[in-house]
């Protein structure tokens, strides 16, 4: 369920970012390199990227790039101008310690987030009360893990996580 109040971003089944129940149109596709840089910080929010992970995950597969490094500055400058046309209020991105963050001072709710708590929470349960919140579990996956990046590593291994979650769940 989208929250009315505050930032909902789905990244099961699509990527969508919703601001006070409107969603939000960033770029014309989500697998620019600043949208996926984007979703890979929305990802790592609570650990952060380091900055050659980051590197490595957008600028790896790519033999015409000559330094990564600057790319990397380029593409974070982008997805901040990309935010802020975007009117994503109380949103940054910010570099501390060797590595980036997202950063929202907005109420914030993320499906993968809200799936795996919800997994969680079924741990302590039996019978009918376990059956009953597996149910709304299963409900709360709405499909692979972003699909649309699923050729990228970083996602293959999530996408398996909750894959395996949810069949754990079904």
């Amino acid at each position: 369920m989208v929250q009315e109040k505050g930032i909902h971003i789905t990244m099961l089944g699509d990527f969508v970012i919703t601001c006070n129940g409107i969603p939000l149109k960033l770029e014309r596709t989500n697998t620019t390199k600043a949208m996926q840089a984007l979703q890979m910080l929305i990802y790592y929010k609570d650990t952060g990227l380091p900055r050659n992970v980051f590197m490595d995950a957008l600028y790896s597969r790519d033999d015409n790039i000559t330094d990564p490094a600057n790319n990397l500055k380029v593409t974070v400058s982008n997805l901040r101008r990309l935010l802020q046309r975007a009117g994503l209020p109380d949103v940054a991105i910010r570099f501390q310690g060797g590595s980036y963050y997202w950063q929202c001072e907005q109420p914030t709710e993320i499906d993968v987030e809200v799936f795996q708590a919800q997994v969680k929470y079924c741990r302590g349960l039996q019978g009918d009360a376990l059956a009953a919140e597996l149910e709304k579990a299963c409900a709360l996956y709405t499909g692979d893990f972003l699909p649309h990046l699923q050729a990228e590593d970083w996602v293959i291994a999530a996408a398996v996580h909750f894959r395996e979650m949810y069949f754990k769940c079904v």
